[in-house]
């Protein structure tokens, strides 16, 4: 199973980057659309469930939906930026980012 979420075609960073939450192998694939390209695979915490990009683009939260944290990562580079744990919530569902550029969610 996989989940995605794909950055605007006009954002300001890697405009047409589709951010994949790989759940067998607790990932996140970076995919440049208009090569075709895998342009990173990140580990994540267990079982990336959702994924959502904020709305400069330069954010994807990644939920964890077999553990208790969302990740942002930077969409330019692939890489985690921080990790949010919600401990003792387990299975954080639901990202919404907010106008300035903070993600809000709800298990």
């Amino acid at each position: 199973m996989a989940t995605f979420a794909l950055t605007g075609l006009s954002g300001p960073v890697r405009a047409g980057t589709l951010v994949v939450g790989n759940k067998g192998d607790d990932t996140a694939s970076f995919i440049d659309l208009p090569t075709g390209t895998k342009r990173a695979r990140t580990p994540t915490a267990k079982a990336p469930h959702e994924v959502a990009v904020s709305p400069n683009g330069r954010l994807a939260a990644v939920a964890a939906y077999g553990w208790t944290t969302v990740d942002p990562f930077d969409v330019a580079t692939g890489r985690q930026v921080h990790r949010i744990d919600l401990a003792p919530h387990a299975g954080p569902h639901g990202i919404v980012w907010l106008r300035d550029n903070r993600p809000r969610y709800r298990r």
